[in-house]
């Protein structure tokens, strides 16, 4: 890439599904939040590599079947390998592992409190909820099961994901560098 600026971006991207099934998307979205966490201690705060670091969940309704999850983040070109080995040993050991204890209360806890959160505000009921329940009537389900769906999620539950999605041969890398710097043409002789 054509950039002055000396830095790489690292997307690693696993296939899932679409989030036509509430209750897979709700589960997909915290193994990503634990995905993140393990990323944040190992790749930012142990390797001290990255800079706006980024994991999330995409599970669309418009193409059938078409989701995944991802990982991303910017850091020094010559870095990207190694960042790139960090962010795959992860998946492979939650695959391989599963998720701690520790790991599924940090990561529902937040959920939950954003979702209380959410649920006292305008925004969520017009924008979330409301403004498509004529187009797609399961959002009202939706509403009435997030909180208590998202706190049912158990150790289990993500550990079989991890398992079903965190396949090493399922991966894509998309790696993004700086253009290294043309080679100076010799100066002719006045």
């Amino acid at each position: 890439m054509d950039t002055q600026i000396p830095k790489a971006v690292v997307a690693i991207y696993w296939p899932t599904t679409d989030g036509n099934d509430i209750k897979l998307a709700r589960r997909l979205r915290l193994l990503t939040d634990v995905l993140s966490d393990r990323l944040r201690v190992k790749v930012r705060e142990e390797m001290g590599d990255a800079y706006g670091w980024h994991a999330g969940c995409e599970s669309g309704e418009t193409y059938p079947g078409y989701g995944y999850i991802f990982a991303s983040t910017v850091v020094a070109p010559e870095k990207t390998e190694a960042v790139q080995q960090a962010i795959l040993a992860a998946a492979e050991d939650l695959q391989k592992n599963g998720v701690t204890d520790d790991e599924l209360t940090r990561a529902k806890l937040p959920v939950l409190t954003a979702l209380r959160e959410s649920a006292r505000t305008n925004g969520y009921w017009l924008g979330r909820v409301l403004d498509r329940a004529q187009e797609k009537p399961e959002l009202l389900d939706w509403c009435r099961t997030r909180y208590s769906d998202n706190e049912a999620i158990t150790k289990a539950e993500l550990d079989a994901l991890a398992k079903q999605y965190f396949v090493p041969t399922r991966v894509c890398r998309v790696v993004s560098r700086p253009a290294a710097p043309a080679a100076s043409a010799p100066v002719p002789a006045k």
